[in-house]
């Protein structure tokens, strides 16, 4: 009986590994996506809105192109990377933890204490990496202009970490938490 839980145990590690490893491929292939609908959920048409009228998907695209280049599309997905790293791991440490916490049996565990147990490891997961998203989504929102063109993407992040640090404090970082 052990040696069989010895093997599950390893195979269970290593689908993790995988499903981790997919789930980053995923985040890196589709960023430019992600910037797209980030730019497009943000743009009211407002006159005070520091980004462009866009008036479609196709128009994002070609007017991020044109205004930007190809950068545009990839800011931010370095921080996107650590980000998926950092929850999937936390969420799947967590739940793996709660699961032994609870001597968890899956033939039969009642369905709440499953959905306990996932919510649990979600709001964790959340809670710690909330601020790498924050960031992430204002690495999207960012126009390259005449003061920050040439930066490398580094020194973007920290300004973008510096300003939400000293001008907005600290409860910046947890913005959208709630929708979260």
């Amino acid at each position: 009986m052990a040696e069989k839980n010895r093997v599950h145990s390893e195979s269970t590690e290593w689908k993790t590994a995988i499903a981790g490893l997919v789930s980053n491929i995923s985040a890196l292939m589709f960023h430019p996506l992600e910037n797209v609908k980030i730019r497009m959920q943000s743009n009211d048409g407002m006159r005070n809105n520091h980004l462009p009228h866009y008036k479609g998907f196709f128009n994002t695209i070609h007017l991020m192109y044109k205004n930007e280049g190809a950068i545009a599309f990839f800011r931010g997905v370095w921080v996107n990377m650590l980000g998926n790293c950092s929850a999937n791991f936390i969420f799947f440490y967590m739940y793996a933890r709660e699961k032994k916490a609870f001597e968890y049996q899956r033939e039969t565990a009642p369905l709440w204490l499953t959905a306990y147990i996932a919510m649990k490891s979600g709001i964790i997961a959340c809670t710690c990496t909330n601020p790498i998203w924050t960031v992430k989504t204002r690495l999207g929102l960012h126009l390259n202009n005449g003061k920050t063109q040439g930066k490398n993407g580094f020194s973007v992040t920290k300004g973008i970490l510096t300003h939400m640090w000293h001008k907005e404090g600290f409860r910046s970082f947890y913005r959208g938490y709630p929708a979260a």
